[in-house]
């Protein structure tokens, strides 16, 4: 690769969103959280894999794949970070009670993405859909923007490879709310308050 390269990832995210404050529904939004934004984030922002995910898996796997070296390379310095955001995910404890909701955008097959989570399910909201069902809900694309920048701002693989370390060159670093407000309301998907009024 040329010295010069620029380097980039973009990652599938998902704004995860309790039932409820209950401890069960919590403890769902975690797991879930877990395996669909910080099993990617950590490493590359923070050069490890998040703890209670090694935990919450480990009948499933050791992570013996995990070898000496992969953090460094996975949490190298990037010039990019990219994040989709398709559709809020709601999340609750299944209490087997009934039969299981699966509205996760995955459809009704025997995979599944959510491992150790065979105690969740996943219900469908009221609200606009897109044709393929799935919720419609900008504001999760805030959170997303601004929950990252936040966490960028304590990595040290979140700034360019080149050029100096300034909020001219890479404000997220220094302004990840006004930024994230700014490109939201410029792009017209719903953003306002407190967006709009960042801090």
């Amino acid at each position: 690769m040329a010295p010069t390269a620029r380097v980039g990832v973009t990652l599938n995210l998902a704004w995860v969103q309790p039932e409820s404050g209950s401890a069960l529904d919590l403890d769902a939004a975690r797991r879930c959280d877990g395996l669909a934004n910080r099993l990617f984030l950590d490493p590359i922002l923070h050069g490890r894999y998040p703890v209670d995910v090694v935990v919450d898996t480990a009948e499933v796997t050791r992570w013996g794949f995990v070898q000496p070296g992969d953090m460094d390379t996975i949490a190298a310095p990037l010039d990019v970070l990219g994040l989709n955001y398709y559709s809020p995910l709601h999340v609750r404890h299944w209490t087997h009670e009934r039969p299981r909701e699966t509205a996760d955008g995955h459809g009704e097959g025997a995979a599944t993405p959510w491992i150790a989570c065979d105690d969740v399910e996943f219900p469908r909201r009221a609200g606009p859909t897109t044709a393929m069902g799935w919720g419609i809900d900008p504001r999760g694309l805030t959170e997303l923007l601004v929950r990252v920048a936040r966490s960028a701002r304590t990595s040290s693989s979140w700034s360019p490879r080149t050029g100096p370390r300034t909020p001219t060159s890479w404000e997220w670093r220094a302004r990840p709310r006004e930024l994230a407000a700014r490109w939201l309301c410029c792009n017209r998907i719903g953003a306002g308050p407190p967006c709009c009024n960042p801090r």
